[in-house]
């Protein structure tokens, strides 16, 4: 069985090669683990701003990637989560406000609920 359908952290008894090839305990690993994220407001235009949360290698000195428009919603979600590295190439650059920072992924998810509960 999957280890990520169990909600196991513990991944003693399971082969290395599994969790490097099932695509749900890789999304599972970096959703508890890796690299920071962040929240960052996007600047379209004078008018327009966007609000997302974003691997951390996604921004840097107030401009932020984007991939482009063609992605669906839990595309994009699966590629945040990861932390995909971005394609200069391909992408868009926005100027962006940084406005928090979190050190996983699942401590973002966690806040993002709890300011929920609060409405």
């Amino acid at each position: 069985m999957c280890v990520s359908n169990t909600y196991a952290i513990s991944f003693e008894g399971v082969a290395t090669n599994h969790l490097s090839q099932c695509s749900n305990c890789v999304f599972f690993l970096h959703f508890l683990a890796g690299e920071m994220f962040l929240i960052v407001d996007y600047i379209i235009s004078d008018h327009e701003t966007e609000v997302e949360v974003v691997p951390s290698s996604w921004y840097s000195s107030g401009q932020c990637w984007w991939p482009p428009d063609a992605f669906a919603r839990s595309t994009l979600e699966k590629k945040v989560v990861k932390s995909v590295d971005c394609d200069k190439a391909t992408w868009d650059c926005y100027e962006a406000r940084l406005i928090a920072t979190f050190s996983t992924y699942l401590i973002y998810y966690y806040t993002l609920i709890d300011v929920l509960k609060s409405f």
